[in-house]
């Protein structure tokens, strides 16, 4: 699997033919916007059975600022951070509800 921008990876196959062949599937994937990448993030907080709350959406927009725009991958590493965290607070205080907070983002 290659990523990146989709110049660069043209211009790994022109200039090295012989790798063609290893790949029988492009994806192009358009850039993500930072609003693509809040709205994944959201839905994979969902998906892991946590609720949010305006604190943390605050916080998790703005640890956003610290990565670099359409990062999705780092982005869902912080969120993955997050979760742990969150879900070691319940092994510790399992009666609590399976809600993300913002310091789960410290």
């Amino acid at each position: 699997i290659f990523n990146g921008e989709s110049e660069s990876v043209s211009r790994l196959f022109a200039n090295n033919p012989r790798i063609v062949p290893q790949f029988s599937k492009l994806i192009q994937m358009n850039q993500l916007t930072d609003e693509d990448v809040f709205e994944v993030a959201q839905c994979h907080i969902k998906q892991s059975g946590y609720v949010t709350n305006t604190k943390t959406i605050a916080k998790l927009k703005s640890k956003m600022l610290e990565v670099e725009s359409g990062n999705l991958d780092r982005v869902l590493k912080m969120v993955d951070a997050a979760l742990q965290k969150a879900q070691q607070r319940l092994t510790e205080k399992p009666e609590d509800i399976k809600e993300l907070l913002d310091v789960d983002f410290n």
